[in-house]
């Protein structure tokens, strides 16, 4: 991965996250008072437990959050990437694209970036066409 697209991805999470300052906060001052309480009373009582499980579900929802942000930019990189190559690259197959760009994804993986690219309208399905023996392998055009 470019340094570029890391710096943007980083960007992109620290933005997302400047909005959550108030909730860290009160997150480290909870966990503050959850360790002195547990360095005076070695006992947990209900409302300690309470906060533990609500800031745990807290903690869960946010990095679910955060993963799925981060997903969604590194899938529209993909898709920019597979379309640019395309576009330069006339006649591109899944076999193509898994050789030459997108290098240990699977063929799945490639074919789920290339419908997501033709439901927007960026490329197209050209006709089968036999090309010497074996199988016929769909190709891609930018539209």
């Amino acid at each position: 991965m470019q340094e570029r697209e890391t710096d943007g991805y980083l960007e992109s999470v620290y933005s997302k996250l400047e909005g959550q300052a108030a909730k860290l906060a009160l997150v480290i001052q909870m966990l503050r008072w959850t360790a002195d309480q547990s360095l005076s009373n070695t006992d947990i009582d209900a409302e300690s437990m309470g906060m533990a499980i609500e800031l745990t579900r807290w903690f869960r929802r946010e990095s679910k959050r955060v993963y799925l942000i981060l997903n969604q930019d590194r899938r529209s990189d993909e898709e920019e990437t597979v379309y640019e190559y395309v576009v330069s690259h006339p006649e591109t197959r899944v076999r193509d694209l898994q050789r030459n760009l997108l290098r240990g994804k699977s063929s799945d993986h490639i074919e789920e970036i290339i419908k997501g690219l033709v439901m927007k309208g960026r490329l197209k399905k050209l006709a089968l066409k036999q090309q010497g023996r074996g199988r016929r392998a769909q190709r891609y055009n930018a539209t």
